[in-house]
């Protein structure tokens, strides 16, 4: 088929999903705003019920999370009748100031919200992970009529009637470590095939949820999951094959390293990524964009290394950015950027706000090193654009693998579980920008990569990371 022709199929199925999910939506009311507490903006998004209202759920997000990964539940929640409000923590999403524990600012921000929404009827808490201890630290102090706490272990007897919700294959809170006396009056559902992430979205947790909250209410948790992953991957394939039908001339390049020597290079490279995370995360204050960059920093060194007489080639591609490549990087980081965020919005914040601003241009210029290098060394190597996909995508898994796999020998415990949800959540990111990445090259484009890469990388791990 002509390629020409397969964009335009995948961009009009692209359309058709997007309006089946908003017929989907359609008996739930949504929408955005911010509240003031305790000297922080902090924003909110709330699922409200077209019909009558019988109480509310407050739903607290994970830690490097953000309220959209609570609203899968906060739908079905809003579904069966309950006004369902998410805010962004402290130093997470779109949400200003830095990370907070303190009980006493968290209690004053949930009542804050609590002021802005006029809180009736039954008072339902869910958490997740870092959320989970947080509704167990609030269920006495709001009053709370239920709490829902999603992978992450119960702190003792409940002052209210909570479900304990887990994961198969977390990687962090497993029913095993969990003190047979500390679920003495709590209802547990283990999920037997989700992890730490997923279950945020699995349809059978969310069905269990809501059927502890309200006996015999209904969820559209299946087919709403269905849509969106198809639309995701529809909007993946309009990244991969824009740059085929838009971008001129062949397959050309500088020449990469093999396969097998570049993984090893990346592999062996990788127990660097420790001391460069150490030394990031105190100079960002920002744990988990001090990870990645240490990561891709990590993989360069051992770019570099492999192609150390060859150095030559950083400076060929570098001549060849110029005005006009530079005008189309920033198209394609505009493109690229806009349907990543069409891929993941649905399931958790990619957008800076204005107070991430200053993080997302400093991590794109943190970038700018490691996209050159390895673009330069490893990954100009012309042939067809699966072929580059494959070779790029698989060389970047190996390198973030190895380097956690360095974390969980040094660091181990729950803060190396947490880092291998950031690994595999990096690599879904990465995924798609390889694939856009690997398109341009296949169309003698790669150095228009050099551009965009770091301002998109920028923009989507400035809105993720949390801010110390």
């Amino acid at each position: 088929m002509n390629r020409t022709v397969l964009l335009a199929a995948f961009l009009a199925a692209y359309v058709a999903l997007s309006m089946l999910m908003a017929l989907q939506d359609g008996s739930v009311e949504v929408s955005e705003g911010y509240f003031e507490s305790g000297g922080a903006r902090l924003r909110y998004l709330a699922w409200r019920p077209r019909g009558r209202v019988v109480g509310t759920a407050l739903l607290y997000h994970g830690f490097g999370g953000s309220s959209e990964m609570m609203g899968w539940i906060g739908v079905e929640l809003a579904r069966a009748g309950y006004l369902a409000v998410a805010y962004d923590a402290r130093g997470h999403g779109k949400s200003s100031s830095t990370l907070s524990y303190d009980p006493s600012l968290l209690v004053e921000d949930c009542r804050a919200l609590a002021r802005v929404f006029n809180f009736t009827g039954e008072l339902v808490l869910v958490g997740h992970s870092m959320g989970g201890r947080a509704v167990q630290d609030l269920a006495p102090r709001l009053n709370a009529s239920r709490v829902v706490v999603v992978a992450a272990p119960p702190a003792g007897s409940p002052s209210a009637p909570s479900l304990l919700v887990l994961a198969g294959f977390d990687e962090i809170f497993k029913l095993g470590d969990v003190a047979k006396a500390n679920l003495s009056g709590w209802s547990v559902y283990v999920s037997p095939w989700d992890d730490h992430l997923t279950i945020l979205y699995s349809p059978s947790a969310i069905a269990r949820i809501l059927a502890w909250v309200k006996p015999g209410a209904e969820t559209a948790a299946a087919p709403r999951l269905a849509l969106a992953l198809a639309r995701s991957l529809t909007a993946a394939a309009l990244l991969a094959l824009a740059p085929l039908v838009l971008a001129r001339g062949g397959a050309k390049g500088l020449g990469g390293a093999s396969f097998w020597k570049l993984a090893l290079a990346v592999a062996f490279a990788a127990p660097l990524s420790l001391p460069l995370y150490l030394a990031l995360s105190s100079i960002l204050r920002a744990p988990v964009a001090g990870y990645v960059v240490a990561l891709f920093y990590s993989q360069a060194v051992g770019v570099a290394a492999l192609n150390a007489k060859r150095l030559s080639r950083v400076r060929e591609l570098a001549k060849s950015v110029g005005a006009r490549t530079l005008a189309w990087g920033s198209v394609a980081a505009l493109a690229a950027y806009s349907l990543v965020h069409e891929m993941l919005q649905p399931f958790f914040n990619v957008e800076p706000s204005l107070y991430r601003l200053p993080v997302a241009a400093a991590l794109a210029l943190l970038f700018l090193p490691a996209a050159v290098l390895t673009e330069a060394l490893a990954f100009q190597s012309g042939g067809s654009a699966a072929e580059s996909f494959a070779k790029r995508f698989a060389a970047r898994s190996v390198g973030f693998l190895a380097a956690w796999l360095v974390f969980s020998v040094f660091v181990g415990g729950g803060f190396a579980g947490y880092l291998l949800v950031v690994t595999y959540v990096s690599l879904l990111l990465l995924a798609p920008l390889e694939l856009f990445a690997a398109a341009l090259a296949a169309r003698g484009a790669g150095s228009v990569n050099v551009v965009w890469q770091p301002l998109v990388l920028g923009a989507l791990l400035g809105a993720v990371t949390p801010l110390a």
